[in-house]
């Protein structure tokens, strides 16, 4: 687990990857301005009920989601199923440590916006941006 800054890390090598990398995703603030927004409340209690078949489903011919976890370029990954935590790893992290997102922030958002969508809250065909949409009494 990434600890101490490692030498000549700099603004312009911070995410060519290795441990320069995996040092500056959990320790963006102390190279970017950054600034924590607090929680509003407590964060939801999930129930945690490890199961068997996350940790073996094969994202690789050959390897499993836990094997690729272990020896791949994974921080930390918690996988919520229905409505319970049912793969937490954290190998190269400590639990409620921050990670920088990134690229998870794409996949988050265009989740929630499907799970909107297909309740009815979010129209996909409207397009964003532009006019303020005209209220109704």
């Amino acid at each position: 687990m990434p600890g101490s800054r490692p030498p000549g890390v700099t603004l312009s090598n911070w995410d060519l990857g290795g441990e320069v990398s995996a040092w500056a995703y959990l320790h963006a603030g102390e190279l970017f301005p950054a600034v924590e927004i607090p929680a509003a409340g407590p964060g939801a209690a999930l129930e945690h009920v490890e199961a068997a078949e996350v940790a073996q489903f094969e994202v690789q011919p050959g390897v499993s989601l836990d094997q690729y976890v272990a020896g791949g370029p994974v921080s930390g990954i918690v996988v919520v199923w229905q409505g319970r935590i049912a793969f937490e790893r954290y190998p190269r992290m400590l639990p409620g440590q921050r990670h920088l997102l990134m690229s998870v922030s794409k996949a988050f958002t265009s989740a929630v916006a499907g799970i909107l969508e297909m309740r009815g809250v979010l129209d996909l065909r409207r397009p964003v941006g532009g006019a303020s949409p005209t209220r109704r009494a």
